[in-house]
C-alpha cells in the first residue's frame, strides 16, 4: 500500500510542475483553485479509509 501511496503523492508532484510551468505567473487566489480543484481530491481520495494499523505505516514507527 505505501508503493500506492507514494505513486499518487509523486504524480501530484509532477502535476502541480506541470502547472507551474503553464502558468508562470500564478497568484494566490488561482493556485488555491487549481490545488482545490485538482490536487487535494487526488491526495484526499480514500485518505479516511487508510489508516496505519501497523508500526511501519505510521511516520511514528
Amino acid at each position: 500500500m505505501e508503493i500506492h501511496i507514494n505513486g499518487i503523492v509523486r504524480a501530484t508532484y509532477a502535476f502541480l510542475s506541470n502547472v507551474r510551468v503553464a502558468f508562470r505567473h500564478m497568484d494566490k487566489e488561482m493556485f488555491r483553485n487549481i490545488y482545490v480543484t485538482y490536487m487535494r481530491p487526488k491526495l484526499g481520495y480514500a485518505a479516511p479509509f487508510w489508516n496505519p494499523h501497523f508500526k511501519k505505516h505510521s511516520r511514528s514507527g
